[in-house]
Parts: structure tokens; sequence; C-alpha cells
């Protein structure tokens, strides 16, 4: 199972192409926060929603509303949608920077939450790969994070 997170560069899809190129019965799995769905609500309609609020600590993932192309290839390649709260996309992260020494911006953290709050059921003795990005925080959005 892969796990990316949604947005503006949506769960970068060649990682898609690449997972289950390699392994075709790979599962993909799109996590975007609470607060910017679009992509979840577009692939549930069935057609582009443009999202009138976004409230979300996720930055990266603030995107109003998912391409003709995006939803495209949601569509064929991503195999789950989940939703992350701000609270367990912060708790992650902080677990993660507490844990690993990694520092990650919250919307490359959105993956890993979904996974800590067991958001998709994973089959015994799979192998999970979830992708932590976004090193280019500053430290004074880290500060009020943590």
């Amino acid at each position: 199972m892969g796990f990316r997170t949604c947005g503006r560069r949506w769960l970068d899809l060649r990682s898609c192409y690449s997972y289950q190129a390699e392994k075709p019965d790979c599962k993909i799995v799109g996590v975007e926060p609470i607060g910017a769905a679009a992509v979840l609500r577009s692939v549930q309609q069935d057609r582009v929603v443009t999202l009138d609020k976004i409230d979300t600590v996720a930055e990266g993932l603030e995107a109003p509303f998912a391409g003709i192309y995006t939803l495209a290839h949601v569509k064929r390649y991503v195999d789950y949608l989940v939703l992350v709260s701000d609270e367990e996309i912060i708790h992650a992260q902080n677990l993660i920077l507490e844990q690993c020494k990694i520092p990650t911006e919250p919307a490359g953290t959105a993956g890993f939450a979904s996974l800590l709050y067991k958001k998709v059921g994973i089959p015994k003795g799979a192998h999970v790969v979830c992708v932590l990005s976004g090193g280019n925080i500053d430290l004074k959005h880290l500060k009020n994070l943590l």
C-alpha cells in the first residue's frame, strides 16, 4: 500500500504510476485534510468541485479544486481517499519530529496521520510505503504547531 497526500501537486501521480508499474496489485491511498477536501468531493460528484472555504494547517494541501486531469488520474490510480483532521496531522507531525528527528510540514505528514489513525484497514503482513515530505517548513510556523 502506498500512502500519498492530495493537494495542488496532487499526490505526485508519478509515484502512483511507479508503484503500480512494479506491483500491479499495489493499493494507493490518497489523503486530504478535512478542511480542504477538494479531491474527495470531486470524485464523489464525478466533476471538478471548487471549495468555497479552505481551513487547514496543511498549507501545501490547500488546493481549492482538483483539475480535470488530476481527477481522471485519481479515479484511475487511487484506490482509497481518506480525510484527516488538523489535530491528527499535528499529532503525527510532532511524533515524526520527536521520534525520527525529521522536520516535515503538515502537508507532508497527512499520509502518516492517516496511518497513525487507521483510516484504511491494512491487511496483516502487507508492505506499506508512506511518503514523508516538505522539509521546507519555517521555524516560526513549526513553533506554532508544536
